[in-house]
Parts: C-alpha cells; structure tokens; sequence
C-alpha cells in the first residue's frame, strides 16, 4: 500500500474532505477516487499526472509506500 497520507493533506489544502470530492475535483470515477484515497492502490501514470497539476505532488510522492507499523 502507498502512503495516502500526502494526497490527502494536499487536497484537503484545496477544499477536499474525502473520496467523492476527490473523484469530482479531479474529474475521475469515484470507485478510482476510493482506491486513491485509502491508499489500496498507487496512482496510474495519467492519474499522476492529474494529481501534480491540481495539488502539485510529484509521482515519486504519490508512490511511496507507506511505513510498517511498529
């Protein structure tokens, strides 16, 4: 799993509070803004590419796994 934690903090900057305003902010299906948001899945390339242009985070940003927990 990645870690969502810096999408999330960056589109909350922008006014977004969860998967559903995600999918209409970014114009995706919502079941992609879910998987997004919760972090089941790593951002596709053209997916990345949204997320840099609306929040400005980098693909290597999106696609760093999340730490184990201790």
């Amino acid at each position: 799993m990645y870690d969502r934690a810096l999408l999330q903090q960056a589109a909350t900057a922008h006014g977004v509070s969860d998967y559903k305003a995600l999918a209409a902010d970014l114009g995706i299906p919502p079941v992609t803004a879910w998987r997004l948001w919760g972090g089941v899945t790593a951002p596709s390339a053209r997916l990345a590419a949204k997320v840099h242009a609306r929040y400005g985070l980098t693909t290597a940003q999106l696609i760093t796994p999340a730490k184990a927990a201790a």
